[in-house]
């Protein structure tokens, strides 16, 4: 993926450091402990923040080279099915996972 880059963290956060992406070893400097976590995150701002490392590939990523997608909801993941169907597009699995997404402040 040339050009590519990550980030260990949300990209609006001051903390969050950017790398080149160039081969897989890259990531060891994520901290997969906190980003895998399903519990202890919410209203804990740091691992909230590394939750949210983000891969940022210019140009296009062909839907092939994705494993899955994960959605907040039921309906979230309709809208992606339909998307699929529509565009006659061979889907990666779609997941309904909750935990995985920050909750919005209320």
């Amino acid at each position: 993926m040339s050009g590519a880059v990550f980030s260990d963290g949300n990209a609006r956060s001051k903390a969050t450091k950017f790398y080149i992406f160039s081969k897989v070893e890259d990531l060891s400097v994520l901290d997969a402990k906190t980003i895998n976590a399903v519990r202890g995150w919410p209203g804990n701002d740091e691992m909230k923040r590394k939750k949210q490392a983000e891969l940022l590939i210019p140009d296009f990523l062909p839907i092939s080279q994705l494993l899955d997608i994960i959605c907040y909801s039921k309906s979230a993941e309709n809208r992606m099915l339909d998307i699929f169907k529509k565009s006659g597009i061979n889907q990666p699995k779609v997941i309904v996972n909750p935990g995985w997404y920050c909750r919005p402040r209320e």
